[in-house]
């Protein structure tokens, strides 16, 4: 046995006791693919750790593209239900990695159409690829935000890049009744991986898991619109709001109101540890919520460690705002247990006690009614679509897609 190998079934022995593999042939793709191929001058340690590696960053030390862990790249392709003999469309090459699994999955019967936009990229990937006798896939460089019309329909469209709309060439290229989407959207500052599948006259997310990735890229491109709101040594932002773009924010109002002491609420609603329970209220108060975001700080006033009064973790925290008040979630760690927490609420500015109460309400009703129930249902209609004709729930407005969160 190779070291590669060796490596490699290490790796897949520890997806499948977590239960990231959930297939044999998921199992057989991973185990057969050497990554290293895609991954050159990289350590195998780190080739076959199930981490994000990665590969181009901007001249700020933003990443432009990577290697996804490989626990939610199985994840995703048990969602893109690559199976023999299918058509799948992959938005985002990257390394290549993706496509050569979707490759195996296929099967010689099958067919990968994978597109990257950046040269140096899908010049990589060509060669990974034909490294590994992947001859189904044909790699295409070009803005995956059209899609590959001369080779549709696709069973199958599986998004790789972060993005904030539903391509209008995507849906149309999906086999008609049948197609499935799977995509990393990001709504109401929440990242997420949906699975759409066709529902009447839109499209329903079946399976949705918490994720993150590199923005897409090209004509595509939707940045998430950022609040700084407390800004740092050497111009950097250590607490800032991200939001969709549609919701109104005073920023300087904003700014002043975090600049005053923080009034904390408790609100009784404990945590086990970390089992994805937080993530369900995120996305519950999302929908709830009148004005949603994420509340992000990695500066002094976060609280450093488990202490008495809580802390907000650096990765985001749900936040609520009006005109010159701000409240966020926060945590702290519950006494008697080994790993456990309770949620809170802090608030800055003149409004503070009123919308700390408000948001911890929201947090108690989840507890009470919600938790451990099902996740609210996302569905996504074309643009145009007049709101008699939408579910019941938060809408959310983008360019190509009307997006609600029922």
């Amino acid at each position: 046995m190779t070291r590669s190998q060796a490596y490699r079934d290490r790796l897949v022995d520890a997806l499948v006791a977590q239960g990231a593999i959930s297939t044999a042939e998921i199992e057989a793709a991973m185990r057969a693919v050497p990554r290293e191929l895609f991954l050159p001058g990289v350590p195998l340690d780190l080739v076959y750790a199930d981490d994000v590696v990665v590969t181009k960053r901007d001249a700020s030390g933003m990443a432009l593209s990577s290697a996804s862990a490989p626990g939610l790249v199985a994840e995703m392709l048990r969602m893109t239900r690559a199976r023999a003999g299918r058509r799948i469309l992959e938005i985002g090459t990257a390394t290549g990695v993706n496509a050569a699994y979707l490759s195996r999955l296929v099967g010689p019967q099958g067919r990968v159409v994978t597109i990257e936009i950046d040269p140096d990229f899908a010049a990589g990937a060509r060669r990974g690829l034909a490294a590994t006798g992947a001859d189904n896939v044909v790699p295409l460089l070009g803005d995956g935000e059209y899609g590959a019309p001369d080779a549709a329909p696709f069973d199958a469209v599986e998004v790789t890049a972060q993005a904030g709309d539903i391509a209008t060439a995507w849906l149309d290229q999906l086999r008609p009744g049948t197609g499935r989407l799977v995509v990393p959207l990001t709504l109401r500052g929440i990242s997420r991986t949906f699975a759409f599948e066709a529902e009447e006259d839109h499209w329903i997310a079946t399976e949705q898991l918490p994720s993150g990735f590199v923005p897409i890229r090209g004509d595509g491109a939707r940045p998430q619109r950022t609040v700084a709101l407390l800004p740092g040594a050497a111009g950097a932002d250590t607490a800032r709001l991200r939001i969709d773009d549609d919701q109104p924010a005073d920023a300087a109002s904003l700014r002043a109101a975090l600049a005053t002491p923080a009034y904390r609420l408790w609100t009784g609603t404990t945590l086990p540890g970390d089992d994805g329970t937080l993530s369900h209220l995120d996305i519950w108060l999302a929908a709830s919520l009148d004005l949603y975001g994420r509340f992000v700080n990695v500066g002094p006033i976060v609280e450093a460690g488990p202490g008495p009064l809580g802390w907000t973790p650096p990765f985001g925290t749900p936040a609520s705002w009006d005109r010159d008040t701000v409240a966020y979630l926060a945590l702290r760690r519950c006494q008697g247990f080994a790993a456990g927490f309770e949620l809170g609420v802090w608030a800055h500015g003149p409004h503070r006690e009123q919308l700390a109460a408000e948001l911890a309400d929201q947090i108690r009703h989840w507890d009470r009614h919600r938790r451990g129930g099902p996740e609210p249902v996302v569905r996504a209609y074309r643009a145009g679509t007049p709101d008699h004709r939408l579910a019941p729930g938060r809408i959310v407005d983008r360019p190509q897609t009307r997006m609600v969160i029922g």
